[in-house]
């Protein structure tokens, strides 16, 4: 057996040998990196350093610039000029005096009042029940859009295009309001996503086997229903066929389809043994949760932390927004008219970025703490403690680790703008071509830039997630966990490749499964019980907040699976020269036996 000491010397030799040739190792095409502290044998390293330091004073002075911005709009914002409208007295709906008249009633250009509620049908002809408006009476029924009384269509044309032509309100208002009308049905329906999400993680982490290959199997049952659909066509069986080259082109795709799904199966079988180790490992990930079921509880906690801080958002960013100086009020519109001057468009970007860091480093503290539990929990078959793991990760993230956790959520928040900024280009560039179509580059350079931004987004994804478990592992910096990670990943690309792939698998399909059914969900309540006309704001907002909450919970699932891959490799590597790994749980013993 090779001791630690003369591995440790033999590893720096090699290291200055590579700096003798080339100016930096990675030069080499042969380097795979440097590998990890031996000190890993005994579990995750406890001694740990503060790292990125200049991570946590730059958010912290975000955060208090923040703040200094909320501050100065709490008394010069009215946050109710963004959806409530004025009468013609310029006497505010459901504020003060009118607090129980919220509505406004057209009854002509310059003529329009706060109103406790919509005339019906037996109410037109009778007094309208508005605030001081000397006994009008009421000329057509409506029913309620947001605080608006709109005739409906089978009303008078004279009166809807009265009503269509004075009101007039911008879109972010117009947002606002939808989630102002909503909100109690959005907090059900997330809600109702959480307890999908809980009952979902339940079932992958209990049946993994079972769902891996009953997800194949009904990719190659679409796969050859889908061949058979385009045939029957070609037949003329289904659709009614009769064009000959339609038929032709049918029966193409058929065959085409048909031997897609016989490669799908030579696929699998080739890959049966792999896909079975994978198992393994999705196996070992329900074990942990079901050892560790506390861990559930993580995502939970954090979530309420989010939606606060997305909460205080949404409200702050709309006191900011009402501050605006370019604001318009006229005679013939009952809403104020609001438009981000610069000053309230620096604030609010500044509201933007700074929300999307926290959720980011939130997501960031939520995963290094599952993996923190996820690798005390390897390394206990070998007698590492697994006593207030929870705890551990959350001391850790929130002090030692806190800068690096913070980097790296800057990392991506700073990847969605850049992520916008090419999106604008590729608008800019479809622009263009919709004016001059004889310009072929155009089409080249939108691609290109949607090519550069989705790239650039999964990459530094990949980066993230890894390092957040070589940082639970370690303790180094973001950056060189990184590294690490990614040497580790292409030191062991067989290994990873497909256990990291079905797991990514198992977490979309969970999310799409939550996100859809809780927005669906909310699509069918807004347009039954209530007035708003357009459902898909809210159902999108709910889509968002839900796949949000899914991701989480599935991530659970997603950093088990990552981290025991991570842990195992890692056992491997530090114990090649000692007759294996030494910290394998059982239910990972048949995996090595297998690789064998």
């Amino acid at each position: 057996m090779l001791s630690d000491s003369f591995l440790e010397k033999q590893s720096r030799h090699v290291r200055v040998q590579v700096q003798e040739e080339y100016e930096y190792p990675e030069q080499d095409v042969n380097f795979k990196g440097q590998y990890l502290s031996t000190e890993l044998k005994n579990g995750p390293i406890e001694i740990r350093e503060f790292k990125n330091i200049n991570c946590i004073i730059l958010f912290f002075l975000i955060w208090v610039l923040m703040i200094y911005c909320a501050i100065t709009a709490w008394g010069k914002g009215n946050i109710y000029d963004i959806y409530m409208p004025y009468d013609c007295m310029q006497r505010q709906c459901g504020r003060g005096i009118t607090k129980d008249y919220p509505n406004v009633y057209i009854l002509s250009e310059l003529e329009y009042y706060c109103v406790s509620h919509c005339p019906k049908i037996s109410e037109v002809g009778l007094e309208l029940p508005c605030y001081q408006c000397s006994a009008k009476l009421a000329p057509y029924s409506a029913k309620l859009f947001f605080t608006l009384c709109v005739p409906p269509k089978n009303e008078d044309p004279i009166y809807q295009f009265l009503v269509n032509k004075i009101n007039n309100v911008g879109d972010t208002q117009e947002y606002y309001a939808i989630i102002q009308e909503t909100w109690p049905i959005i907090l059900a329906c997330a809600g109702i996503g959480f307890i999908i999400s809980v009952i979902v993680l339940l079932l992958v982490s209990f049946e993994a086997g079972c769902v891996v290959w009953g997800m194949v199997a009904l990719i190659i049952s679409l796969v050859f229903g889908l061949a058979g659909t385009f045939y029957l066509s070609a037949l003329g069986y289904i659709g009614g066929v009769k064009d000959e080259d339609t038929a032709k082109f049918l029966k193409i795709c058929a065959y085409v389809t048909i031997i897609v799904g016989i490669a799908v199966i030579i696929l699998v079988i080739c890959l049966a043994k792999k896909v079975k180790q994978a198992i393994i490992i999705l196996k070992a990930a329900g074990d942990f949760i079901r050892s560790e079921y506390q861990v559930i509880f993580v995502p939970l906690f954090m979530q309420f932390i989010i939606i606060g801080v997305m909460a205080y958002w949404v409200i702050f960013s709309a006191l900011i927004f009402s501050t605006t100086s370019n604001e318009i009020t006229t005679k013939n519109n009952p809403y104020v008219i609001l438009n981000m001057d610069r000053i309230t468009f620096c604030e609010i970007l500044l509201y933007l970025f700074g929300m999307g860091w926290s959720v980011c480093f939130l997501n960031a503290l939520t995963q290094f703490v599952i993996c923190t539990c996820c690798c005390y929990w390897y390394y206990s078959h070998q007698g590492c403690s697994r006593k207030g793991t929870i705890k551990k990760g959350f001391r850790n993230g929130l002090t030692k680790n806190l800068g690096s956790l913070l980097y790296g959520g800057a990392i991506l928040s700073f990847v969605w703008v850049i992520k916008y900024i090419l999106q604008q280009f590729s608008r800019f560039y479809k622009w263009i071509f919709k004016i001059q179509k004889h310009i072929p580059y155009i089409c080249y350079c939108c691609l290109y830039t949607k090519l550069c931004a989705r790239f650039f987004d999964q990459f530094l994804k990949f980066l993230d997630e890894n390092a957040y478990t070589l940082i639970a592992l370690t303790g180094d910096d973001f950056c060189r966990s990184a590294v690490d990670a990614f040497y580790l990943d292409f030191r062991n690309s067989t290994r990873v490749m497909i256990s990291q792939g079905l797991g990514v698998i198992f977490q979309y399909l969970g999310i799409i499964v939550i996100g859809v059914a809780s927005a669906s969900l909310c699509y069918f309540t807004v347009q039954h019980q209530t007035n708003v006309l357009d459902p898909l704001i809210p159902s999108l907002l709910v889509l968002f907040i839900s796949g949000f909450i899914g991701s989480i919970f599935m991530s659970v699932y997603g950093y088990g699976v990552d981290t025991i891959m991570f842990c195992l490799i890692v056992d491997i590597e530090q114990n090649q020269n000692e007759g294996g790994p030494k910290s394998v749980p059982p239910v990972l013993k048949k995996y090595i036996i297998e690789e064998k």
